[in-house]
């Protein structure tokens, strides 16, 4: 297959959640392709030029941080040794847990003399919760009593701890300290920092390059390596994803009594490309490299939003034909669920079966019962006594819903369950009951029997 199917189908693979993560790699790697609100650099970020000792603005720097974490998220894959990645992000979560009780063991362990130790437990008392200064250096000197170059060592001494950026003052500082601890502190990543970070909220490349003597793909890529910098020395970075649920269709039900399959785009942002790109290309005068620079950026682009227009068509389809399908499930319920194998869903969509398997591979479907994972909605089954056709899932509801009537005193056997569904036309064997029972983690009923207090 070439690059370019490949791509749509690691991208009909990706969860709503993995996509947001891959494209916002791809922002960081591509100044052509940019998105909507969500995805763009703030306006403003905290100054780098030095702050009055007198001024308490702390409380600013932290906004910015924030805006700069929300609006450019770490990367999850940007080509970065993965093992300094692995460092950072424990050296993080362990912070995160108690970090300055973790700054003052450092600190106890390290040889420094007493006074400088003295004002360097005061630096990590003085830390906020994402690990930034919250104090001048005068108030920390005027409380220890010491001048303010004393101050100022005993601050680089926490800085020089782990995790790397804490007790910074600003976000600059923080970003700053960053590059140097990992041997990425280039005379031009310093200068974007700290002269030209208007220039980048603003996007200006084009203008930024021509004036810092440098081509689009240098200041391209000295940008990707800023945005892969975490704004927070002290973060939550092991939060687990998973458990994050998000939507990617709905299915609800029209004025006419049918069902409509509306696309979820709340997370994602409006993704296009850089107008002043493509007229870039216009101009004869451009050098040849920065002219096949930006055609190979516009190709790959071009070859993203198609995959993600693919990928949502996909999804969309697959959603129309489950709720044809599964009608009687959106009106009464898992007990009216149909049997559907992936082979099925794809000789009826005209894909093979591995693209239904893709496409329902960690997604989620909003319904009028609820929300559902796209897989619940494939089983195998069988027809009943009554001609109607039964999904094995249809048959796990019924015993999880015996089961939760039933007299714990007098719990019901497998044998009962069966009865109890044969009576409704279904005819299953017991040892399919006990295994479905086993399959929704329900112990026997010799294990599931309460008894009463004397």
């Amino acid at each position: 297959m070439s690059a370019k199917q490949l791509q749509s189908l690691k991208l009909l693979n990706y969860s709503q959640l993995e996509l947001l993560e891959h494209l916002n790699t791809l922002l960081a790697s591509n100044p052509v392709l940019e998105a909507e609100s969500v995805f763009e650099m703030p306006a403003e970020l905290p100054e780098t030029k030095p702050q009055r000792e007198d001024e308490d603005d702390y409380e600013v720097q932290a906004s910015a941080a924030e805006e700069w974490r929300e609006n450019l998220p770490l990367p999850g894959e940007t080509g970065r040794d993965n093992s300094a990645l692995q460092e950072y992000w424990l050296n993080s979560a362990s912070a995160n847990e108690n970090f300055q009780d973790a700054l003052q063991n450092e600190l106890t362990l390290s040889d420094y003399p007493a006074n400088l130790k003295e004002i360097a437990e005061h630096i990590i008392d003085s830390l906020g919760d994402n690990g930034y200064l919250q104090s001048t250096l005068a108030d920390i000197a005027m409380v220890c009593n010491c001048d303010m170059a004393e101050a100022e060592t005993a601050l680089r001494l926490v800085q020089s701890f782990d995790p790397p950026g804490i007790a910074a003052r600003d976000l600059a500082e923080c970003l700053t300290i960053q590059l140097k601890r990992s041997g990425k502190a280039t005379p031009l990543l310093l200068t974007l920092l700290n002269d030209h970070q208007e220039e980048i909220a603003r996007n200006q490349f084009p203008q930024l390059a021509k004036k810092l003597g440098v081509t689009l793909e240098e200041l391209s890529e000295s940008i990707r390596i800023l945005r892969t910098l975490h704004p927070y020395p002290v973060t939550g970075g092991g939060r687990n994803q998973s458990e994050v649920i998000l939507p990617e269709i709905s299915i609800v039900r029209n004025e006419e009594g049918s069902y409509d399959v509306i696309p979820r785009r709340e997370r994602m942002p409006r993704i296009y490309l850089a107008d002043r790109y493509l007229k870039m290309l216009e101009n004869p005068s451009l050098p040849a490299s920065d002219r096949a620079y930006l055609q190979e950026k516009i190709r790959q682009a071009r070859e993203f939003l198609h995959a993600v227009e693919l990928r949502e068509t996909t999804i969309v389809r697959l959603g129309k034909m489950l709720a044809e399908h599964q009608r009687g499930f959106l009106e009464n319920g898992p007990a009216a669920l149909r049997p559907m194998t992936m082979k099925q869903a794809g000789e009826y969509l005209g894909v093979h079966e591995t693209t239904v398997s893709r496409t329902a591979a960690g997604k989620y479907v909003d319904t009028p019962q609820g929300v559902f994972p796209l897989n619940y909605f494939f089983s195998a089954g069988f027809v009943a006594d009554s001609g109607t056709e039964v999904s094995n899932r249809a048959v796990m509801e019924k015993i999880r819903e015996l089961i939760a009537g039933e007299d714990p005193r007098k719990p019901l056997s497998d044998a009962q369950l069966t009865a109890a569904i044969e009576a409704e036309g279904l005819t299953v064997a017991r040892r399919t009951v006990a295994k479905y029972r086993e399959t929704l983690g329900i112990p026997a009923s010799s294990q599931r029997k309460k008894h009463l207090s004397l």
